[in-house]
């Protein structure tokens, strides 16, 4: 007789496209303090944690007033997007897994770190970065921007 293992906890969490869905995979997270961005903090969480939760457990965990702290979508060392409404769910709010989030802590006299501070992350962009001659067809391929390698690869195929 087999007695199975240990029970595996899951999440049945509701699906704004597919109904009610039991979560296998929580998001793991990447959580950077804006006075410490030299050691992200790795969290998991459910796609369906609200940014108020998140917000209240991260504070606690790393030791933060949560008056005092603003989230942001944070990639590649920029804020992309300031996570201002705490009932909005993390997959609402389009974080996925392995991203980073930014908790930025406000100055001691109550302002807030200027957008274009990054805190000693240097920001990429995504524009041309040097000039090149162009090349032969079919020699290069296509700078992938996001998720735009499956296409990309598509077009490829499709140009040869």
């Amino acid at each position: 007789r087999y007695g199975g293992g240990p029970a595996i906890q899951r999440k049945a969490i509701k699906s704004s496209w597919r109904g009610v869905v039991v979560e296998v995979r929580p998001l793991m997270l990447k959580v950077v303090k804006s006075s410490d961005m030299s050691n992200p903090v790795s969290a998991q969480f459910s796609k369906a944690t609200t940014v108020g939760e998140f917000l209240d457990i991260m504070c606690k965990k790393m030791n933060l007033d949560e008056e005092k702290v603003r989230v942001w979508d944070f990639h590649q060392g920029s804020k992309l997007k300031h996570l201002d409404d705490p009932s909005k769910r993390l997959d609402e709010a389009q974080i996925i897994d392995g991203q980073s989030v930014l908790l930025e802590e406000q100055n001691e006299d109550g302002s807030w770190p200027d957008s274009s501070d990054r805190g000693g992350f240097s920001g990429r962009s995504y524009g041309p970065t040097q000039t090149r001659e162009p090349t032969a067809p079919g020699i290069t391929g296509i700078v992938n921007l996001g998720n735009t390698c499956f296409m990309n690869s598509s077009l490829q195929c499709l140009s040869n």
